[in-house]
């Protein structure tokens, strides 16, 4: 039998601001990003400034008729000066292929079209799409919409980033969302503003856990269960986890309705404490936890489906460290400290 396992639960996602007694990775990430801090905790009041005009998205009238396969809501992410991944997911109704096709458009009334893309949902990236748009202006605010077996989605909004010299950027900065420990009301705040340019997510956008005793998984929070109740494992695990976080939360479906979002993993989108070879959540002599290596590639393969993320090397989810850069004002480093290059890291007595 292996060592008895350590988990710890965050809370840190329910709050703008927190005040870590230690340093961990993501203080570290925030304090570099000390004005993007500062940005989020400003008063809704400033959210309109002088020099911004910007307007926040209308969702748009759901589909008349039958069931809408677009359950999950809309998103956008990395956006660079001419191009922005556009996401969403067709749920099937039987397991044929699904044709989805996106537009994109000037304005919020969705009258002037700027041209459109298509893409087949099928069960092997589980019906999830993902579509690299180009074509862009930069530093412009745009508003799409999917449409597939007669049905529409809600009106994204997502906006490109600055090619040019620019004097001011606003990110909404997040982390530690444990749908089990209560609600996401620090997203629900940041959707209402329209002067973000992006929405950044530092990791631990899922996490693994059980909400339910009879599972034999240690269980960490008790406000909402999480869906599937025991601790996912499986590549059907990590689905249904995506899949309820985004399909049940009404304040993450509109934070991503709202605001492109550049993310990075930390460990609990595969389980706690996780590193190259290994995890202090997984034991491979026990509970049925399989070989290591898998159970991380599924990790990743899920959330390459389940994020509107662009990798820098297509096909290749080890390689997730990118960069973007925002005009002359900002260069973002994206960093992977945990699933390609990190070592078993030294346990210290508490």
């Amino acid at each position: 039998m292996g060592a008895p396992r350590r988990r710890r639960s965050r809370l840190r996602a329910l709050s703008l601001i927190s005040r870590p007694l230690r340093w961990s990775r993501r203080d570290v990430l925030k304090r570099l990003g000390g004005a993007a801090g500062l940005a989020v905790a400003a008063p809704l009041l400033t959210a309109c400034g002088e020099s911004d005009t910007r307007q926040l998205g209308n969702p748009g009238t759901p589909s008349p008729t039958g069931v809408s396969p677009f359950n999950h809501g809309v998103a956008s992410g990395d956006p660079m000066a001419d191009r922005v991944i556009l996401w969403t997911r067709a749920t099937p109704v039987a397991t044929e292929e699904i044709a989805v096709t996106v537009k994109v458009y000037r304005d919020t009334a969705l009258t002037q079209l700027l041209g459109s893309m298509s893409q087949t949902a099928t069960a092997a990236r589980d019906w999830t799409i993902k579509i690299d748009f180009t074509g862009l202006a930069p530093a412009t605010s745009y508003f799409f919409q999917f449409e597939a077996v007669g049905h529409k989605s809600v009106i994204g909004r997502t906006r490109t980033a600055p090619a040019v010299a620019t004097e001011r950027l606003r990110f909404g900065l997040v982390s530690c969302s444990s749908y089990a420990h209560g609600f996401f009301n620090a997203y629900a705040f940041l959707a209402k503003r329209a002067d973000i340019d992006a929405v950044l997510h530092l990791g631990d956008y899922i996490y693994e856990y059980a909400s339910d005793a009879a599972s034999g998984d240690e269980v960490y929070g008790t406000t909402r269960p999480y869906e599937p109740t025991y601790e996912m494992k499986s590549l059907a695990d990590y689905r249904t986890r995506h899949s309820y976080y985004k399909r049940t939360d009404p304040d993450l479906q509109e934070l991503h309705r709202q605001f492109p979002f550049v993310t990075i993993w930390d460990d609990h989108e595969s389980t706690d404490n996780s590193y190259r070879d290994g995890a202090a959540n997984h034991n491979e002599d026990g509970k049925d936890e399989g070989v290591w290596a898998e159970r991380k590639a599924i990790a990743q393969r899920a959330y390459d489906e389940w994020m509107p993320i662009r990798y820098p090397e297509p096909g290749n989810v080890n390689r997730i460290w990118r960069k973007y850069s925002y005009g002359n004002l900002v260069e973002l480093f994206m960093t992977d400290s945990r699933l390609y290059d990190r070592d078993l890291q030294v346990s210290t007595p508490i």
